[in-house]
């Protein structure tokens, strides 16, 4: 029971700094006036990017795993810097 909590609290801990980013982002751009779609697609890009940064950060050995299945499914090889040694 406790690995299972153990990647649970990894996923959660992951998911805070982007929704942290996303509203901060959000908030700052609303005062701006820029249209809501604008708004939108620049939460999504951050979001994005700072979850894939904290994934590495918080969960780095489940993110390489999904890297590894993602590029064995399009048949690609992942680069030496994220393979294992």
């Amino acid at each position: 029971m406790r690995p299972y909590l153990i990647s649970v609290t990894r996923a959660l801990l992951i998911c805070v700094p982007m929704f942290v980013a996303s509203v901060a982002l959000g908030s700052a751009l609303g005062h701006y006036g820029l249209p809501q779609v604008a708004i939108l697609v620049a939460q999504l890009v951050v979001g994005v990017l700072v979850y894939a940064t904290a994934a590495f950060l918080f969960a780095r050995q489940t993110s390489l795993t999904i890297l590894k299945l993602a590029a064995g499914a399009t048949g690609r090889r992942l680069p030496v810097a994220l393979q294992k040694p």
